[in-house]
């Protein structure tokens, strides 16, 4: 009877998230900003406004696929600059009157009602921009230039990793005969 009941709750499951995952959509625009901050110290990043091409949202709940990509793009970018742990957001919205109410409230809170216990750091979108991502996998959409550029820096690294296990290999033979 238990072993029953498991396989049903499975099987409805599985066709749940089957049939909530055909759902999504492309929308031409998506508006977007991100907000960092880091248990570590004050500062609180928050980037501009962006406009999102190539976003996939559910049809039903408007539901921005694959939300948790966009914050791992702040993230990774934030690292880059040197911010050791950023725990990063993503707001968006399709219209954008709801995305600029959306960040008037991020904006009372830490700029206007801050009183000192934040510093605020604006990332402009020439510094940093959304790429859109694809529902399979969390796919992030790039240009050729980029995809290229980004293969052969993990094609370097990959060489560099392997010449230093090498060296390791040799230093640890010279000892014995």
């Amino acid at each position: 009877m238990l072993l029953r009941n498991i396989a049903i709750s499975l099987f409805a499951l599985t066709a749940f998230c089957t049939s909530a995952m055909a759902q999504e959509k492309q929308v031409d625009k998506l508006y977007a900003f991100g907000m960092a901050s880091s248990f570590n110290d004050s500062t609180v990043y928050i980037t501009d406004i962006q406009e999102v091409s190539g976003a996939y949202v559910t049809e039903k709940g408007k539901k921005l696929v694959n939300r948790e990509e966009y914050s791992y793009q702040l993230r990774d970018y934030l690292k880059s600059k040197g911010v050791a742990y950023p725990t990063c957001m993503t707001s968006y919205a399709l219209e954008k009157k709801d995305i600029n109410k959306k960040m008037e409230r991020i904006r009372k809170k830490y700029v206007e009602k801050n009183n000192g216990r934040h510093i605020v750091v604006n990332i402009s979108q020439d510094e940093f921009h959304y790429k859109g991502v694809s529902p399979e996998e969390g796919v992030v959409n790039v240009d050729a230039a980029e995809a290229e550029e980004a293969a052969r820096k993990s094609h370097m690294n990959k060489k560099k990793q392997n010449e230093k296990v090498n060296d390791k290999k040799k230093t640890v033979h010279k000892g014995k005969p």
